[in-house]
């Protein structure tokens, strides 16, 4: 495993890594294409529930329509094992009521959290 495995509905994260995520919203047009959505000026929030995790997403500096979630280790921690919800909240018009989720999946954490064991005889 790598220090993440990332599927459309589940992130995966190792105890002692971070999430760097990149996040880009495609929809298709009346004839079948696929375009990207230009989130570069909305207001996103990648929450997970039950843990004190509510990062404000940031800009995609390969993508500049795309944003980035961002855990540091200090908060994948946080994650349990069994994965619990999480999702991308759009509150660019939060002030008039209207949030929206863009995304809505699972999130855990695999592999051990602290520090790796010592040897005496080593």
């Amino acid at each position: 495993m790598a220090n993440q495995i990332i599927t459309d509905t589940q992130i995966t994260v190792h105890g002692r890594g971070s999430l760097v995520l990149p996040y880009k919203l495609k929809q298709k047009t009346s004839d079948s294409e696929t375009i990207q959505i230009d989130l570069s000026s909305r207001t996103l929030f990648f929450e997970v529930d039950g843990v004190p995790i509510r990062e404000q997403m940031v800009p995609d500096p390969a993508d500049p329509m795309g944003k980035l979630i961002v855990l540091e280790n200090d908060q994948v921690v946080t994650l349990g094992v069994v994965a619990t919800r999480c999702l991308i909240r759009d509150e660019t018009d939060i002030a008039n009521g209207r949030p929206v989720v863009l995304w809505d999946g699972t999130i855990k954490r695999v592999g051990y959290i602290n520090a790796p064991d010592t040897r005496d005889d080593a």
